[in-house]
């Protein structure tokens, strides 16, 4: 969808997949290119949430279900919070249950991510800081929800 001018290759790889397109990733050629400061990296984090419920509630975008789940988790765990604030023994068992499953899924990903660069030193701050983007990244999701397209629906192609 070029009137969009992000996830054009979220729109790009459903399109092909749909027309039966097989993808492999090959790690050895697989790069991201990270912004240079952590507010870069939440600004990004931010505009991703926005920009993929922007694009899913124009029909494109090839969105799956894994898209979506920082904006869930971030909207169960301000219910949770809520409950707890009225003192729901249950909701506080739930939000720790949900923090201990996150937590080993993160070091999980950590270790994943550290251990084959050899950086272990980043072990123990890597979790922290996936959960700051997948908040953020969550954040940006519901607060598109909110707002409506910055691009119109049916906006003339942008150059």
């Amino acid at each position: 969808d070029e009137s969009l001018p992000r996830n054009q290759d979220n729109d790009l790889v459903a399109r092909l997949t749909e027309r039966g397109t097989v993808y492999w990733r090959v790690n050895a050629t697989a790069a991201y290119l990270a912004p240079g400061t952590f507010a870069g990296l939440w600004r990004r984090a931010f505009l991703n949430g926005a920009w993929n419920v922007w694009a899913h509630r124009r029909g494109r975008g090839g969105h799956s279900w894994w898209h979506f789940v920082p904006m869930a988790m971030v909207g169960l765990g301000a219910l949770l919070l809520f409950m707890m604030a009225t003192r729901s023994p249950l909701a506080l068992w739930c939000l720790s249950f949900l923090a201990v499953i996150y937590g080993l899924l993160a070091i999980g990903s950590a270790i994943g991510v550290a251990s084959p660069r050899r950086a272990y030193w980043a072990i123990p701050i890597l979790p922290f800081l996936f959960f700051l983007h997948h908040a953020i990244y969550g954040l940006g999701s519901w607060s598109a929800v909110a707002r409506p397209n910055p691009i119109p629906l049916h906006s003339p192609q942008q150059p």
